[in-house]
């Protein structure tokens, strides 16, 4: 009886697995990567060996830009003062590089060899410098949120011409937070949430204003000047970049 009963059984047993099988809708295979080095940040949970990178553009001599991580474009054709999205790149010492995007394959402005460091986020940031060339800078970004009901606000000053710029409320007497000395970009600093005008001064001199900002408690804002005596803007400019939301993690 054992005998009789044993192929059945495992005929059935089969068909169950063959039908359970069937009524599965099948995966779709997992395309390898090629760009090992370079995802979208939109995925932060693994970040023990990447690190965080983004570009801005404030050169006014070349309309559009091509920043390189090693060898490979890492953000194409990033127009005069665009803000690319960050992207994650392996931790690593790396060789970066920005060249006009046309013609293709032009010679780099500018490069510099850094280190990225992983779970931090930086800025690659072009400008022009005093002798009419490039300068390229690697900046550190504060992830951490303000204080409670406070909003952040830094400056970076992406103009040829350095020296302390001050960003203050229209109307107010006292700035909001003070640019660097020496140096592209200043530290975070807390304030209260505020709307209105923004104004980007040296010393009493308006350079440029950000017309009907506002910033919220919680966030984190920059301030980006920019401009050269001679520029598509006509001058100096100021935008206002309502950085990514804080929570991201940070070494």
């Amino acid at each position: 009886m054992k005998v009789q009963y044993r192929i059945p059984l495992l005929a059935a047993l089969g068909a169950g697995l063959m039908a359970l099988g069937c009524g599965r809708e099948p995966r779709e295979a997992q395309p390898q990567s090629t760009q090992d080095d370079m995802e979208s940040s939109s995925t932060t949970d693994a970040v023990t060996h990447v690190a965080f990178l983004r570009a801005v553009n404030g050169v006014p001599a070349e309309p559009a830009t091509d920043f390189m991580v090693g060898d490979r474009v890492a953000f194409s054709q990033v127009g005069y003062g665009a803000v690319t999205p960050y992207l994650e790149f392996r931790s690593d010492s790396v060789t970066l590089r920005i060249r006009p995007s046309v013609p293709e394959g032009a010679t780099a402005m500018a490069g510099t060899t850094e280190h990225l460091n992983a779970g931090r986020h930086y800025t690659l940031l072009a400008k022009p410098n005093d002798a009419g060339g490039v300068a390229l800078s690697l900046l550190v970004d504060e992830v951490a949120p303000p204080a409670d009901g406070k909003a952040a606000l830094r400056v970076i000053n992406a103009a040829p011409e350095e020296g302390k710029v001050d960003v203050d409320l229209k109307g107010a007497s006292q700035a909001l937070v003070s640019g660097p000395g020496s140096g592209p970009v200043s530290g975070f600093v807390d304030v209260a949430p505020v709307s209105g005008t923004l104004v980007v001064r040296r010393a009493r001199a308006v350079l440029a204003r950000v017309p009907d900002a506002r910033l919220e408690p919680g966030r984190r804002y920059t301030v980006l000047l920019l401009g050269a005596a001679v520029s598509p803007a006509g001058g100096h400019e100021a935008r206002l970049i309502d950085e990514p939301y804080a929570a991201w993690p940070q070494s």
